[in-house]
């Protein structure tokens, strides 16, 4: 299989919606960080859910009464993700229409070999917490009945959504995700590894940005922070398109551009971190 594919009208209407349906109700989470906020006035400051607060992230903090040291501080993190599943089973289990995009993916684009079971997992973060920070006191455990001993925070299967930057002057939106592999350190360049990414999206327009960036593998003396990789040049910017699916492999280096802040939501992505089988 190739490293990177993009494929466009792969998932039907009916299915694309249904996705973006059930990605609206769902407790999309973050976790705040170096924030100096008066904790006591403001509720529910890791789970976001668009049905309930809106197709823009963030809103749901303010009220009349919260005070907040630094509006910077408080936009510095723009990324909610909803895990999904930890395995095929639990992808199953806890999203119909998620794993009927899975299977119509893998069955279509992957011969049937695709394996959640075997995919290289991502860790969540915000998904526990003060009560205060949660609707209802409940955090995504309590909420969805997951096992937290057993499964901690890593996903094969889940959503990403990103916010636009509310503090930009130019309105452009500035800020992008971190130049990354979804990888491991144990995972061997030739392993077939790969991420499968879904734009759940109904509705998107070029001018609302959001555009995913792929990178070569070129010395140019930067490196990854923490991995020690090399962070090349980018080689390939990939648009926003509703229904479009990129799957590409784990070792390629990657970041996500924050949406416009014109833009009507958050881009909203359905990933899922698989294993090809011989």
């Amino acid at each position: 299989m190739e490293d990177f594919q993009i494929f466009d009208g792969i998932i039907g209407e009916e299915l694309h919606r249904e996705v973006y349906d059930w990605i609206q109700g769902a407790s999309l989470y973050t976790k705040w960080i170096g924030i100096e906020i008066e904790i006591r006035t403001v509720q529910t400051i890791n789970e976001y859910v668009p049905a309930l607060d809106g197709k823009t992230s963030s809103k749901h903090i303010f009220g009349t009464d919260t005070a907040i040291s630094s509006m910077v501080d408080l936009f510095r993190f723009t990324m909610y993700r909803h895990p999904i599943g930890w395995d095929d089973a639990s992808t199953c289990y806890f999203s119909t229409p998620v794993y009927k995009l899975w299977n119509t993916i893998n069955e279509k684009l992957l011969n049937g070999k695709g394996s959640l079971d075997e995919g290289l997992k991502e860790g969540i973060n915000g998904l526990t917490g003060f009560k205060r920070y949660y609707k209802n006191g409940e955090d995504y455990y309590t909420k969805y009945g997951v096992p937290r001993k057993k499964v901690g925070n890593l996903f094969v299967s889940y959503i990403n959504a990103r916010s636009s930057d509310p503090m930009s002057n130019d309105r452009i939106g500035k800020r992008s995700g971190q130049m990354h592999r979804d990888t491991d350190p144990r995972a061997k360049p030739e392993d077939p590894y790969y991420s499968v990414l879904f734009i759940a999206n109904k509705e998107w327009y070029p001018t609302w940005g959001a555009d995913l960036i792929y990178y070569d593998d070129e010395d140019t003396g930067s490196k990854h922070w923490k991995r020690g990789y090399n962070l090349g040049w980018a080689s390939k910017v990939v648009s926003n398109v509703p229904g479009r699916i990129i799957i590409y492999k784990h070792n390629i280096t990657h970041s996500t551009m924050a949406p416009r802040i014109d833009a009507d939501e958050m881009s909203l992505r359905v990933a899922f971190r698989i294993k090809l089988k011989d």
